[in-house]
């Protein structure tokens, strides 16, 4: 028994070996609570085991075969994904992007889902995939929890030969939600689409990337108006302590972006479900904010 031990410690040592680390790990494994600890001590990153240590055999070979739900179909190598990986998380960093941050990802079965996982992985972020089909009101929830610095979506989906409005979907979304700083779209169907402040096409920034903001600088950006609404922007260098509000007495901690003001566990208090979009007002009235989170609309780039 001892021996079949070491000869599995021993195989799972060479393939150990085969991985790129940052940090050399201090043993194959570890006895302790809970199962033990494999690679203790060790750190690696995702996505450079993914793509770079392939690159010096691999760069002209085929990593992605994709075909869509119409019929269009992509070839992607080795190479042309680590470099859009690259490119990307290059523009997540210029976003404000750093370690430890979320990023949700509402997108489909799509190359660009694919690069934006690698890219998340690349600099430390951690990404929340979020079914394209969900509809307005869940997806505020879930962004709700997740707490996103940034939301990539797509413009819409094919599904079962109809066209989601993923897009608009997002935008109802997120004047429930607050946190969200910026939008990248990826252009799948090519329908027209609306566009806010803050939202960016993928394949600008995937030309272009924003530069990246200097240590320290990192701030959020707070809007006052909503999409039906004037926009009154106010912008802070830094965030604030933890207030009373912010903190659940019944853990003694800080509660994530998005469910901050929820009774603590066990209490018999409700709270009401969050109504979605703008209230609708008869033709020719004023605009008035309904959400303190919302963003106004701006005119689209060329895409």
């Amino acid at each position: 028994m001892a021996d079949g031990r070491e000869a599995a410690l021993v195989g799972w040592a060479e393939a150990a070996a085969g991985l790129v680390w940052d940090r050399p790990f201090d043993a194959v494994y570890r006895e302790g609570r809970s199962g033990g600890s494999w690679f203790p001590g060790g750190v690696l990153n995702a996505s450079v085991n993914c793509l770079d240590r392939h690159l010096p055999e691999r760069a002209d070979r085929v990593a992605i075969h994709w075909e869509g739900e119409t019929g269009d179909r992509r070839t992607i190598t080795y190479g042309a994904l680590h470099a859009e990986v690259v490119t990307f998380a290059d523009a997540l960093r210029g976003l404000g992007v750093g370690p430890g941050d979320r990023v949700a990802l509402h997108l489909g079965w799509l190359p660009e889902t694919v690069v934006a996982m690698l890219a998340c992985a690349r600099i430390g972020a951690v990404h929340g995939l979020l079914p394209a089909s969900l509809p307005a009101d869940a997806l505020a929830d879930r962004l709700s929890d997740l707490g996103p610095r940034v939301l990539v979506t797509q413009d819409g989906a094919f599904r079962h030969g109809l066209i989601v409005p993923t897009k608009s979907r997002a935008d109802e979304a997120l004047a429930a939600a607050a946190g969200v700083e910026a939008t990248v779209v990826v252009r799948r169907v090519g329908v027209d689409v609306a566009w806010y402040e803050g939202d960016r096409w993928y394949h600008d920034v995937v030309a272009a990337p924003p530069p990246r903001r200097p240590a320290g600088s990192r701030g959020r950006r707070r809007r006052s108006g909503s999409r039906a609404g004037r926009p009154s922007p106010a912008h802070r260098p830094a965030r604030p302590p933890p207030g009373p509000a912010d903190v659940d007495p019944a853990r003694h901690r800080r509660l994530p972006r998005g469910r901050r003001h929820r009774p603590p566990p066990g209490s018999d208090h409700r709270p009401r479900r969050r109504r979605v979009g703008a209230r609708p007002r008869s033709p020719g009235s004023a605009a008035r904010p309904t959400a303190c989170t919302g963003r106004w609309p701006v005119a689209p780039p060329s895409s």
